[in-house]
């Protein structure tokens, strides 16, 4: 088989020379021998290789996604699903992009609707709104806008007790699940792998974190050890309220079946993955079916759509300790306000808010902790 100059590789390629010498050094084509005259040597397989960079870099992937690719290629023990498992996450990062270009846009059309295109620049709306100083767009868009809108209280009055009920509630969660980067990364993957449907080995989460198993292991035992089980041969078969074993509460991500350990964790998942989800659940009380769909812009389709949740604010030590039984026993989904009141008869701890308001509620906890903002 001939040998081919990087000036023949660039040529069938369409590739400059200089690209061809950058995938050398990152290591996506493998360095050629040199002729004795001093000129590299390419085989065929280069133009193979390069061919897959190319078409994986129109499908999104980033070049270091695009290594990891080649090395599952090149894996003997590499099965079909692990590939399939990366291309699922690109899908939910591209979905992550749209989304947020959507908010975006109608941010901005906002503001256009807004500016009267006359005036002196100190009133103009649309500076406001850039030169505010707070991360929260929303609340940045109020003060250019003057207007002021109500976080909770669309659905039904909330008296002082609720109010400062849902303050506790956020604070207490949002203390507990702090995390720093590499552990939101880790938590992050174990989500996207778990949701694939299967039970999830360790070692392909550090491998997608890019840090090592035994790191893997120290910050999933430090941070969620309540919160995460294993099957008989280790394999993670539920993480932070997501499980593959049957429960009362049913999230239909992309055709499967997953389940979640209470009603507040359909709320928050579906954005961790950026993925719609489908909810199936039943009032305790009543025994009547609920059903919705979680949405980047909220709940959709909700039967009934009188839908109430119960929340309950733990300590941040049961939390680490007992998860499921100091918190996820006491949140239930109920299909009337009149069945949830019925309830708290007997949960003085417990408080209770629309299907809506929770949405926001975990949308304000969780958004911070994943950056899915």
């Amino acid at each position: 088989m001939e040998n081919l100059t990087i000036g023949q590789i660039a040529k069938r390629t369409q590739l400059n020379v200089e690209t061809i010498r950058y995938y050398e050094r990152r290591g996506l084509i493998l360095k050629p021998p040199r002729s004795d005259s001093g000129y590299r040597q390419y085989c065929h397989e280069a133009i193979s290789r390069i061919c897959f960079i190319k078409r994986a870099k129109k499908l999104g992937f980033s070049l270091k996604e695009i290594s990891e690719l080649l090395s599952l290629r090149v894996d003997p023990d590499t099965t079909c699903d692990m590939v399939k498992a990366q291309a699922r996450i690109k899908v939910a990062d591209i979905e992550y992009k749209i989304a947020t270009l959507q908010k975006m846009k109608l941010a901005l059309v906002k503001l256009t609707k807004l500016c009267q295109g006359a005036g002196p620049t100190s009133e103009c709306p649309i500076l406001d709104f850039l030169e505010a100083q707070e991360d929260n767009c929303e609340s940045s868009a109020q003060k250019a806008t003057g207007k002021t809108y109500a976080k909770f209280g669309k659905d039904m009055p909330i008296g002082k007790k609720d109010i400062r009920q849902i303050g506790d509630f956020r604070r207490t969660l949002s203390k507990a699940l702090k995390v720093n980067p590499q552990t939101r990364q880790v938590c992050i993957q174990l989500y996207r792998q778990l949701a694939c449907g299967k039970p999830v080995l360790l070692e392909n989460v550090a491998s997608l974190s890019n840090i090592t198993v035994a790191c893997t292991k120290k910050i999933l035992e430090k941070w969620a050890i309540s919160a995460i089980e294993y099957d008989e041969e280790g394999k993670v078969v539920a993480f932070g309220g997501l499980t593959l074993k049957p429960t009362p509460h049913i999230l239909i991500i992309e055709e499967e079946t997953l389940y979640t350990w209470c009603a507040f964790d359909t709320l928050f998942i579906p954005h961790i993955l950026h993925k719609h989800a489908l909810v199936k659940s039943r009032c305790p009380v009543s025994q009547d079916n609920i059903s919705f769909t979680v949405t980047s812009g909220g709940i959709k389709e909700c039967e009934p759509d009188t839908t109430f949740i119960s929340l309950v604010t733990p300590k941040v030590s049961h939390l680490k300790g007992n998860v499921r039984g100091c918190f996820c026993c006491n949140i239930h989904f109920f299909s009337t306000e009149d069945t949830a009141l019925s309830w708290l008869t007997g949960h003085d701890r417990a408080f209770i808010v629309s299907i809506n308001e929770a949405s926001e509620l975990a949308q304000s906890i969780f958004g911070p902790i994943f950056k899915l903002n």
